[in-house]
């Protein structure tokens, strides 16, 4: 029984690091497209 208790807490702890790496992925994301197209835009024009 306490296999199994130690086997779904890490399990919850995997989904709950998965959904919190995706969502800093996504806001990273968005940041960096951003930063991403006024660098290109201060590239193309120096």
């Amino acid at each position: 029984m306490d296999i199994l208790r130690i086997g779904l807490g890490l399990v919850g702890l995997w989904m709950v690091w998965q959904v919190f790496k995706v969502f800093k992925n996504l806001s990273k994301n968005s940041e960096s497209d951003l930063s991403a197209s006024g660098s290109s835009n201060d590239e193309t024009h120096p």
